[in-house]
């Protein structure tokens, strides 16, 4: 197997895995379509392509998955005969919506109108864009490596949407698909569109056997302290809903996990805000007044109506509204966190204008 890891700039270096190939990635092209552009250029002249299975990354895979390269390629060669391997680093996403098109309205709104769009003119069955996802298929990111076989599937089936994408000249629609699409990274609708056709394929082409890395429960537990406590109810829901048996209750919980879960977004991004402007005491007075956590603690209350039906075990202690402050402050702050913010007010005090 190979497996290639992009980068455009030299500082991006040290991010690089060492069981991985660097691959750099000047391109203005690939400042457009990302991954994409790589994907495309390597299948058409296949230089890389000695190997049976063939991937190629971004140099941010250690950090957005929280495994190395190695664990990765241990996992493939501990799960042989699979025309595809990848891995989702976005779990909570996979339990919060019935599929990456739903969560892609809130990070990026607009993209689903544009993508119906593309479908409807290339010929292509926007009803898929609407259809219920499992935990199996769920991708966020362009982290999948695969045979020969699904390379030829999935250039198939992404080619037509890149060629309508560089040929159509409308002029609104030029205008809209190479907007900012999202409110962190710098980037057009363009890959935000094509990270999400992988599961697409998985989705609507049964005959591509594939398999998708299993993060330790262990894990999990570390990466969403604050809300773990809520993953074994939203399993169950998404089973649920995977089998067509998803009651108006448990959809009105999930909804109510997703929105609780975009507002608490929205107030930690303040408090961080404040924190990185050395307004440490507007800080402390947010973090004090998050009314997310408020809510997460009723919403755990209610969920004593769905335990009968689902499997998970009510743990009483989470009826406390200090025990919620307690575990979101042990995930945000650490020694290492107090010693930057005591930096960052030292600078402010005696280095501020």
């Amino acid at each position: 197997m190979k497996i290639f890891q992009i980068h455009y700039k030299e500082e991006q270096k040290s991010k690089l895995e060492n069981s991985f190939i660097p691959y750099f990635n000047s391109s203005e092209t690939g400042k457009k379509w990302f991954e994409y552009f790589v994907f495309l250029d390597e299948f058409k002249n296949k230089k890389n392509w000695d190997e049976k299975l063939v991937g190629f990354f971004s140099w941010k895979f250690g950090l957005k998955t929280g495994i190395n390269g190695d664990e990765f390629m241990k996992f493939i060669q501990t799960n042989p005969g699979n025309d595809v391997y990848f891995i989702n680093p976005f779990y909570i996403e996979s339990l919060m919506y019935k599929s990456q098109w739903e969560g892609a309205m809130y990070h990026h709104p607009g993209i689903m109108e544009l993508t119906e769009y593309i479908f409807e003119k290339i010929g292509y069955d926007k009803k898929v864009l609407h259809q219920v996802q499992d935990l199996d298929v769920q991708l966020y990111a362009n982290y999948w490596i695969g045979n020969e076989k699904f390379w030829n599937k999935y250039i198939n089936y992404t080619k037509p949407i890149y060629e309508f994408i560089e040929t159509n000249q409308e002029k609104w629609f030029q205008d809209k698909i190479m907007n900012r699409a999202d409110n962190e990274i710098d980037a057009p609708y363009i890959p935000f569109i094509m990270e999400r056709l992988f599961s697409l394929i998985l989705l609507t082409d049964t005959s591509i056997k594939s398999t998708s890395f299993r993060y330790k429960e262990e894990t999990n537990k570390n990466k969403y302290k604050l809300v773990y406590d809520f993953f074994p109810i939203l399993e169950e829901i998404k089973k649920s809903e995977v089998n067509g048996k998803l009651t108006d209750e448990e959809k009105k919980f999930r909804t109510k996990f997703r929105d609780i879960n975009e507002s608490f977004d929205k107030e930690m991004k303040l408090v961080f805000q404040a924190r990185d402007e050395g307004k440490i005491l507007k800080a402390i007075q947010l973090f004090l007044k998050l009314n997310s956590l408020k809510e997460f603690q009723n919403l755990y209350l209610s969920s004593q109506k769905l335990q009968p039906k689902l499997n998970f075990i009510y743990q009483k202690k989470l009826g406390s509204l200090n025990y919620w402050r307690y575990k979101l402050f042990t995930k945000f702050i650490s020694l290492e966190r107090i010693y930057i913010l005591f930096k960052i007010a030292i600078k402010k005090l005696f280095f501020s204008k």
